[in-house]
C-alpha cells in the first residue's frame, strides 16, 4: 500500500483500547509489531493504516489521553518518521 502509515504506542493496552474503539466505529486496523529499526522503546506494537485513517486514530488516542509514541510512513522498504 502506497503511503502506508505505522502508529506506535507505549503499551499494548493502549493499542488495544484505540483499536477496539475504532473497530466499534467500523474502522478495521491491523495490529502489528513495530520494527526495532524505528528506535522506539516500549511495547513494540502499533497499528498499520492508510494515510486517510490517521486522523481518526489520533482523535481516539487523544480522547483517551493516550500519547502516540511515534508515527511513521513506509518509504523504500523502511519506516520514516512523520
Amino acid at each position: 500500500m502506497t503511503g502506508e502509515i505505522l502508529v506506535a504506542f507505549n503499551s499494548l493496552n493502549q493499542v488495544h483500547r484505540v483499536r477496539r474503539k475504532l473497530m466499534a466505529d467500523g474502522l478495521y486496523l491491523d495490529l502489528v509489531r513495530v520494527p526495532k529499526s524505528t528506535g522506539l522503546p516500549g511495547c513494540g506494537y502499533g497499528v498499520r493504516l492508510s494515510r486517510d485513517e490517521l486522523a481518526p486514530v489520533r482523535a481516539v488516542a487523544e480522547s483517551f489521553g493516550i500519547v502516540i509514541a511515534g508515527s511513521f510512513i513506509a518509504r523504500s522498504g523502511d519506516w520514516t518518521p512523520l
